[in-house]
């Protein structure tokens, strides 16, 4: 009986600490999850985290920028605008400042390679410059343009992408800007990217300032499709979007559910240097 009995408890000491194995287990990985949502949903990567992403490259923003755009190869335009403090794309979404001198000149590069205008004649590079003016500087009164693209993702079933968000700029003393335009892009299948256009100035001080940490975007609600040109977004009715917590079966924790969607998206002021002066 004693041996019977010593065995049962033993058997039973098993079972509860595989038990508490796996709570512990299954905490780790609501945590990581979490956090991992968390990460997805509210952004920043400083310079010294854009370093250790893998790039496909191998090559640095801070290395490409040192060269004339004018030179830039194919993978150069796709490191400013994939991983550079200007544009940063991450599992099925992408963001970039378009109004920021280097994703233009990034994107106006592209358009040359395509059309291989390096080995074009003076007559075919006149005509490419009309349709393209190699002139990409901005005025003080130019918006400030923030894209967002969510490309297709597969859920094992179908695929499906996620809608375009509202977008605000909120400012240093938590003052939300809404933009004055908000353009869909219609020659992508999805019409999922979108151009959000914010002025530069609010009440006479630009909406950056060069002692400001942060240039801050904040997300709400999915917009309504409605043509190419969305109405305008009432800054009475903006909220937040926020993640809603789940219980976890058979634990006391908390998951974040994850359901596509950003909440918040901040540029790094300090990075946001490009030839000496601060571009956004």
């Amino acid at each position: 009986m004693r041996v019977q009995k010593a065995s049962s408890q033993v058997a039973w000491s098993e079972r509860e600490a595989k038990l508490r194995s796996a709570k512990r287990s299954s905490a780790v990985v609501v945590a990581t999850l979490a956090a991992l949502l968390i990460f997805c949903s509210s952004v920043s990567l400083s310079g010294a985290q854009r370093s250790v992403l893998q790039l496909p490259t191998g090559q640095l923003p801070e290395d490409v920028v040192k060269r004339d755009w004018k030179q830039w190869t194919a993978a150069d335009c796709d490191v400013i605008l994939d991983y550079s403090p200007w544009g940063l794309s991450w599992t099925t979404q992408v963001i970039q400042l378009r109004s920021a001198r280097p994703i233009r000149e990034a994107l106006l590069r592209q358009a040359q390679l395509k059309k291989h205008y390096d080995t074009m004649s003076t007559a075919e590079k006149l005509e490419f410059d009309k349709m393209n003016p190699p002139d990409v500087s901005e005025s003080g009164n130019d918006p400030v343009l923030l894209y967002i693209a969510h490309s297709a993702t597969y859920d094992g079933l179908s695929e499906f992408v996620e809608p375009p968000q509202q977008a605000a700029l909120e400012l240093t003393d938590g003052t939300f800007v809404m933009p004055t335009k908000t353009e869909a892009l219609q020659d992508d299948q999805d019409a999922n990217r979108i151009v959000c256009s914010f002025p530069r100035v609010v009440n006479g001080k630009p909406v950056l300032m060069p002692a400001d940490q942060k240039l801050n975007f904040v997300f709400g609600k999915p917009l309504v499709r409605a043509g190419h040109i969305r109405p305008p977004q009432d800054p009475q009715k903006f909220k937040i979007h926020e993640y809603k917590f789940n219980s976890v079966p058979g634990t006391k924790q908390k998951m974040l559910r994850s359901d596509g969607l950003m909440t918040r998206f901040s540029f790094r002021t300090a990075d946001l240097i490009y030839n000496g002066k601060l571009e956004y």
